[in-house]
């Protein structure tokens, strides 16, 4: 492997959201950078992943207030002046467009802002939350998100890009969504599907508008865009992150036959299954490894996006972790890892420009919202924070050691 990703916490930085620097953070992340490099890494570095000060939240209710643009520009800008003469590769935002919808359509991510008691897709309950409204908060957040990513790379462009030779991007959470059946209701509602997951936040860099079908199906409850903004969003990307794990059938429903409250979730009219007469879409049983699924994700940026320039920036699987018995024999993974960079390649050969993939992940680490109780390392983590090589890692070594092959950069 020749490049390692990680992410650098706002929190450290800024602990009061902005104002004094937190120097020992600053000297924190030199050092961590710094070793990256001198293992012959090149670091991939992400500025935000679905976390940011508390005080935000407090005194004017994070990304919710167009203040939060402001000073998530100040944040980067401190990031970019203090790391940014080693740093190839930024990401402003990982998974956005995942955040906007979970922390404000449910009760499962912070900040836990919902319309309470909604059943959606799959037949999931949304959750009780006491503040929020899950068919406007979504579309607010995630209008702001793509406003503080694209001030971030005007920045970086204008004051950083033309020394530190850099380039900039986001990541997103990308499911691939099939057609249930080849009818037309269940085709246009998995592409209904994807407009609300990936073109949400796409289509304002590339086309200047929101996807038609967000336009018609949500209304006056989308935001618009000024014309100096649509300006600043275009071209904003260098290149596209997508991270991609499992993949979902898709089939048109109407929720709102049966439901009266607006919600993010139900706005798209597609519902989820992992089923197909009674078989499942892939291995597992509610995440599953859907191994043509990343060759779909990558075909579909090749194809509506130009062939932009992407990384997956994450693919891996993540097992539920009971005891350390056999935590290293995850020959799961390796079969999930060997499908999946088996399809990836033919996408690749097959002409998706594609400059290289992340695994999820190098080590178990504190998932999110699921702690300990998931695993997605290659390399155990014990309690005392020993390491061991997991079957995963060793055909990782394995196979690259095998296959050298030659890495284009930007």
């Amino acid at each position: 492997m020749n490049s390692y990703r990680l992410s650098i916490a706002w929190s450290r930085i800024y602990p009061n959201g902005t104002g004094e620097v937190n120097q020992a953070a600053i000297d924190h992340y030199n050092e961590v950078i710094d070793d990256v490099l001198s293992l012959g890494l090149i670091p991939m570095v992400t500025l935000w992943t679905q976390d940011h000060p508390q005080v935000l939240e407090d005194s004017y209710g994070g990304a919710l207030n167009d203040q939060f643009i402001n000073d998530f520009v100040h944040y980067a800008d401190t990031c970019f002046e203090a790391f940014g003469d080693r740093i190839k590769y930024w990401v402003t935002f990982d998974e956005p467009n995942d955040w906007a919808a979970l922390g404000y359509s449910t009760s499962q991510n912070p900040p836990g802002r919902c319309t309470s008691s909604i059943i959606g897709q799959s037949g999931m309950n949304y959750g009780d939350c006491p503040d929020g409204d899950s068919g406007t908060e979504p579309y607010i957040v995630g209008h702001h998100l793509l406003l503080a990513h694209a001030g971030a790379v005007n920045l970086y462009r204008s004051k950083y890009q033309g020394t530190q030779n850099g380039s900039i991007g986001f990541a997103l959470w990308f499911r691939w969504i099939e057609p249930l059946t080849n009818t037309s209701a269940d085709m246009e509602a998995a592409q209904r599907a994807i407009d609300f997951l990936m073109g949400w936040l796409l289509d304002p860099i590339f086309f200047g508008k929101y996807p038609d079908s967000m336009q018609e199906l949500v209304g006056s409850r989308l935001p618009s865009f000024t014309t100096e903004q649509i300006a600043q969003l275009n071209g904003s990307l260098d290149f596209i992150g997508i991270n991609i794990q499992t993949a979902s059938y898709g089939f048109e429903t109407d929720f709102y036959l049966t439901q009266n409250k607006t919600c993010y979730y139900l706005d798209s009219k597609t519902n989820l299954t992992g089923y197909r007469d009674g078989v499942p879409i892939g291995v597992g049983s509610i995440e599953f490894a859907v191994p043509w699924c990343i060759r779909s994700a990558v075909d579909y940026i090749k194809n509506h996006y130009s062939n932009f320039p992407m990384f997956v920036t994450q693919t891996g699987i993540a097992y539920r972790f009971d005891s350390a018995e056999d935590t290293v024999d995850d020959d799961e993974r390796v079969e999930y890892f060997e499908t999946y960079y088996t399809e990836l390649l033919a996408a690749i050969r097959d002409g998706a420009n594609v400059k290289g993939v992340y695994a999820w992940s190098l080590l178990d680490g504190f998932e999110f919202d699921l702690g300990l109780r998931k695993r997605a390392g290659i390399v155990y983590v014990d309690d005392d924070y020993n390491r061991y090589l997991r079957k995963s890692a060793l055909w990782f070594k394995e196979m690259l050691s095998s296959y050298p092959i030659a890495v284009d950069v930007l």
